[in-house]
């Protein structure tokens, strides 16, 4: 039997079960329904991948920045092109801002002028506004955020 919240419930089988009366009645239904209980534990298990996934990908918490940045920076390249790609990489985020670290200075200066262009591209790669602003460092330990919230 489905519980309210989709899964079964296997509490009614025991007590089933426990009936000497009807026994083959109850085998032979008992066998249908673990037969239909396979499939929709199966369907369950799918459901809960997805539910995770969209959970990482959709969520406002830390876990969730986690993912997508670790998402944006396996596919950095494409999503910034291979010039700027090279030479930058994501090294943080925090509260809406993300932290590019910059091979050198004179790239970072150049970059200033793109960096709405580069939200723009990660907003539209994720799907969603998830960049409010770009900031670009030389340093990447300079990039991470103590659990207070302040740079390093």
């Amino acid at each position: 039997m489905l519980n309210p919240r989709g899964m079964v419930d296997h509490s009614d089988s025991s007590s089933t079960s426990g009936g000497a009366s009807g026994g083959s009645g109850n085998s032979g239904s008992s066998g249908s329904s673990s037969g239909a209980g396979k499939s929709r534990s199966s369907a369950q298990l799918t459901t809960a991948a997805d539910v995770l996934q969209a959970l990482l990908q959709n969520s406002k918490s830390q876990l969730s920045d986690g993912f997508l940045r670790w998402r944006l920076e396996q596919q950095w390249v494409e999503v910034v092109g291979s010039t700027i790609g090279d030479q930058t990489c994501p090294a943080a985020f925090d509260r809406g801002t993300l932290y590019i670290w910059v091979r050198h200075s004179a790239w970072m200066q150049q970059l200033w002028f793109f960096q709405e262009p580069i939200r723009e591209k990660v907003n539209n790669h994720l799907g969603r506004e998830w960049v409010k602003q770009v900031r670009f460092t030389l340093s990447r330990r300079a990039a991470t955020t103590d659990p207070t919230g302040s740079a390093y």
